[in-house]
């Protein structure tokens, strides 16, 4: 096997709808286990999609407000230990 193979953006589709359906009768289950299992193998090669700008923006904001939050809990904390009272 070639290191970092990768799937195609239209086998990756392809696997992907076939996962999505049910088995359509014509051949057995046993038959149907292992096309899903081909198809699984085949997504989990797909490279991932690159992400939106308005994606990169919400995971930005997201860890700017867990910043914001740790430094309002670390002057609370020190508040509280130089003042010995709670706020």
């Amino acid at each position: 096997m070639v290191k970092n193979e990768q799937t195609s953006e239209r086998v990756a589709s392809l696997a992907s709808k076939i996962l999505g359906m049910e088995n359509p009768r014509i051949i057995t289950d046993a038959f149907w286990k292992e096309i899903q299992a081909v198809a699984g193998s085949a997504l989990t090669q797909a490279p991932d999609k690159p992400k939106t700008l308005a994606q990169l923006y919400a995971e930005q904001s997201y860890k700017n407000q867990l910043i914001e939050e740790e430094k309002r809990l670390k002057n609370n904390r020190f508040l509280q230990n130089y003042f010995n009272t709670k706020i």
